[in-house]
């Protein structure tokens, strides 16, 4: 009996190596024969400008009359903040494609960041990842980052300051986990960061009005009684020397 169970066994683990053989054959075929995932290109690094533009501007105070009232309401004039900094990036050949049956599209996009010139911390201006702005398509893609005011995308800086900012390249595309529905893990190959370039956030002045231009005709002296009073009596005294003369 000891003998049979031995052999028993045996055969058992047999069949069991033969079947595990026979099921790595089939995944190798299957691997072989379906269709390889396209592979994503590796960005280059980006070249880009920035500047800072400053279109502020003056309201002038104004009047108008109350409806109901008649009386006339005076509004002071006011001083509008509106500048920003804005980023010009020079796009890279690229189609967006889709990559798998699950309607992934494939996109070039744009990560920023930017520091203080006394510091070595980087903060990204993009926090989440369907924030990051998309390629235009064209030759330029414009980014705008409003500076100082109540807008979502604000860039709080103070005035004076000179800021480093740095642009990635970014191709490839977001997953989304069931039950959330925004990406979350970003799949594609990052470029390199790009060079630094500084901008410099100057103080705000408001436009004064202009000097009135000179005449090129210049304005004529007022003469003063001083000086009138004396040649006119001088005149008066040359005509009487003349006139007795003739008399005589």
């Amino acid at each position: 009996m000891g003998k049979i169970s031995k052999s028993f066994t045996l055969i058992i683990l047999l069949i069991l190596a033969i079947s595990s053989v026979g099921l790595s054959i089939i995944k190798s075929a299957d691997a072989q024969t379906a269709t390889p995932t396209p592979t994503i290109p590796m960005p280059s690094v980006p070249q880009f400008t920035i500047k800072y533009v400053n279109s502020s501007y003056e309201v002038p105070a104004s009047s108008t009359i109350n409806q109901f009232t008649g009386q006339e309401v005076t509004s002071p004039s006011y001083h509008v903040e509106n500048s920003s900094i804005v980023i010009t990036i020079l796009n890279q050949p690229f189609t967006p494609y889709i990559i798998d049956n699950y309607g992934n599209r494939v996109n070039l996009l744009y990560n920023v960041r930017m520091k203080g010139q006394f510091t070595d911390v980087w903060t990204n201006l993009y926090n989440n990842l369907e924030d990051h702005p998309l390629s235009s398509g064209s030759e330029y893609t414009v980014l705008t980052f409003p500076v100082n005011s109540n807008a979502s995308n604000s860039l709080t800086i103070p005035i004076g300051s000179q800021v480093d900012f740095q642009v990635q390249a970014m191709i490839g595309y977001g997953q989304v986990f069931e039950g959330f529905g925004t990406p979350l893990i970003f799949h594609g190959n990052t470029s390199g960061w790009s060079d630094t370039q500084t901008v410099t956030i100057p103080a705000s002045s408001t436009s004064a009005s202009p000097s009135p231009t000179p005449t090129s005709t210049p304005a004529v002296p007022e003469l003063s009684w001083l000086v009138i009073v004396p040649l006119f009596l001088s005149m008066l005294s040359v005509a009487v020397i003349i006139r007795h003369r003739k008399n005589h």
